[in-house]
């Protein structure tokens, strides 16, 4: 917005109205728990699902894996330059054009809780 309050270089209609969405960011391997952090000091609701692998040597032993993706919701427009400035985050999904994981990420969450 400038001095007159008008937007500037906005799409009309767009803007601070616009819906909040879940976007899952792609992190680098070890920083899931630091970019989380970052992104609520940013007041923004996050989410990092744990990640259960079985290793290749002891077939029935779960073991913990490190997550690489950060889900977050939030305005695109508003929050994607302070978000990708954020030590850790290599990219939103959906490369050029981020996509909103709005209906995958009730069934993700679901899964998640129910150990899956």
């Amino acid at each position: 917005m400038d001095r007159t309050g008008m937007q500037t270089g906005k799409t009309p209609g767009k803007g601070r109205m616009g819906k909040k969405h879940w976007y899952k960011l792609i992190a680098r391997p070890g920083f899931a728990n630091i970019v989380a952090g970052r992104l609520r000091e940013l007041d923004l609701e996050v989410f990092v699902p744990e990640q259960n692998f079985v290793g290749p040597q002891q077939p029935h032993t779960r073991q913990r894996q490190s997550a690489l993706d950060v889900y977050c919701r939030f305005l695109l427009d508003e929050r994607r330059p302070p978000v990708m400035s954020i030590p850790g985050v290599l990219d939103i999904a959906g490369i050029p054009e981020p996509t909103s994981f709005d209906e995958k990420f009730s069934v993700l969450q679901t899964k998640v809780r129910l150990g899956r």
